[in-house]
């Protein structure tokens, strides 16, 4: 009875997302009631952008845990700052941080360069949103870039807490009722979130 959305990560068999993916969301299977959401996606003041890279993928086998379309290209970029020209982004949702961002969750054995998350960047740059929420790490992290308010999350089991931890830091901080309203939206439309 619980809706399914769900964006890409790193590990999703990515050439079946693709076959399914169109430009809006998408029921990818007829045996479960989960609706993929694009790279790229943008709407209701959210926009979209699964991928990251497989750092473990010396280990994986290319076409069963592995798949090369995990990567972000320029054309799914373009199709989200398309998306964002006209309204007002508030929220982004992706897989991976920016580049500019990366630094910042303090992994000093972690700075590397990374295609996606250049490209992320520039998406992040057109759709200047307040929040952003990612995952990929598998830890839990706030931080703030250019004004807007980055949330790391851990796994599923965590979420909640982490959202009701952020609500209230977010309050205290003085944050205005907009953005925190627009950040409750987020926990009140998943209730997990899954890497």
């Amino acid at each position: 009875p619980v809706p399914v959305s769900f964006i890409d990560g790193n590990d999703e068999d990515h050439a079946s997302l693709r076959r399914a993916a169109s430009d809006s969301s998408t029921k990818v299977s007829e045996h479960y009631d989960a609706t993929y959401i694009p790279r790229g996606f943008a709407e209701d003041g959210f926009v979209y952008c699964g991928g990251a890279t497989s750092y473990d993928r010396a280990y994986r086998t290319e076409g069963l845990d592995w798949f090369p379309e995990e990567n972000i290209t320029d054309e799914e970029i373009r199709r989200g700052i398309r998306n964002c020209a006209g309204q007002k982004i508030r929220i982004m949702v992706a897989h991976e941080t920016i580049r500019e961002a990366f630094r910042l969750i303090k992994r000093p054995n972690w700075i590397f360069a990374d295609q996606n998350r250049e490209r992320l960047e520039e998406l992040f740059n057109a759709a200047r949103p307040e929040i952003y929420i990612h995952g990929h790490y598998h830890f839990f992290s706030e931080y703030e870039y250019l004004g807007c308010r980055f949330i790391c999350l851990q796994n599923p089991d965590h979420f909640k807490h982490e959202l009701v931890q952020t609500e209230e830091l977010m309050r205290v901080e003085g944050y205005s009722a907009r953005v925190v309203d627009a950040f409750m939206h987020v926990a009140q439309r998943c209730c997990a979130v899954a890497d």
